[in-house]
């Protein structure tokens, strides 16, 4: 159809055609050079959220009136700042506690990446005790930077992983794009150098009754922690649930049915599942705000 379509066009017509054509190729190759669409996109969006940044050609340092954080230039950071800080993506679970009045008094960050969500959980919640965990050591150094760069007190990092049982993890690469944010670890049978912990073992080692809100995006470490088997009693002592579900395992049917069985109401915003106990949920002034999947 576009040869016929072609032929019928004009000299001048097709001369035309066929540099736009190779005008958009050169234009698709220079955006994709190191990337420059993407820095293009990422700067225009930082000039209408007024955020300032400095870049040394390696890290790039946003900074606000509410927080200061550290990317690599070279891996995903400022995809997970975007995501984190600029596109809020754990707005509407925070908010089931901003919107209610109802105060933040413990996280856990499981899958804590360069620490960017405990940093926007303590901005809110400055009182709020922090567990922020993370396996991966270089992604582990840079949350502690970022965690240093903005004066957070009562927050406990810890390099180790989180899965259905205390056991030692292995690197099994990344998936999806393959950067850093998308990081996977292993169950092995035999030590190694990172740790895993049970979510029932983190609560108990850190004295913790009742969680107030964990976020969960540990790269497909959730199809262990809720298998048919898995201990879920941690779940009893969870008010909100923030979790990102890698469908490519297939497990998304099962966890849904976890959660309600556990007496969780569901909803999704973007590609985070927000699960939130019924009562808080019954007890909360603006119940009408959530898509609700019981």
């Amino acid at each position: 159809m576009i040869n016929s379509f072609i032929r019928k066009l004009t000299v001048g017509e097709k001369l035309i055609f066929f540099s736009g054509k190779l005008l958009l190729k050169i234009g698709s190759w220079i955006l994709a050079y190191k990337k420059f669409g993407f820095w293009q996109l990422h700067y225009n969006k930082l000039e209408l959220k007024k955020i300032e940044v400095a870049f040394d050609g390696k890290e790039l340092c946003y900074k606000t009136k509410d927080f200061t954080a550290l990317a690599r230039r070279f891996a995903s950071d400022s995809l997970v700042f975007e995501g984190v800080m600029m596109e809020e993506e754990y707005k509407a679970a925070v908010d089931i506690f901003l919107l209610n009045n109802i105060p933040i008094k413990s996280f856990l960050d499981l899958g804590s990446n360069i620490g960017l969500t405990s940093v926007y959980v303590k901005n809110k919640f400055p009182d709020a005790m922090v567990i922020a965990i993370e396996p991966d050591k270089d992604n582990y150094e840079m949350m502690l930077r970022n965690f240093e760069l903005n004066k957070l007190t009562n927050i406990s990092p810890l390099m180790a992983g989180v899965g259905a049982t205390d056991s030692f993890l292995e690197m099994n690469g990344a998936f999806r794009d393959e950067q850093q944010w998308a990081l996977s670890f292993k169950e092995v049978s035999y030590p190694t150098d990172i740790l895993s912990y049970s979510i029932s073992t983190i609560l108990k080692t850190y004295s913790i009754d009742e969680v107030d809100f964990i976020k969960m995006d540990i790269e497909g470490a959730e199809k262990e922690i809720f298998d048919d088997g898995a201990d879920m009693s941690f779940l009893k002592k969870v008010k909100v649930l923030a979790i990102e579900i890698h469908d490519e395992f297939d497990i998304r049917n099962n966890i849904y049915r976890k959660l309600t069985d556990n007496d969780f109401v569901i909803f999704n915003s973007n590609e985070t599942t927000i699960a939130v106990k019924r009562n808080l949920i019954l007890h909360t002034s603006r119940p009408e705000q959530y898509k609700i999947h019981n």
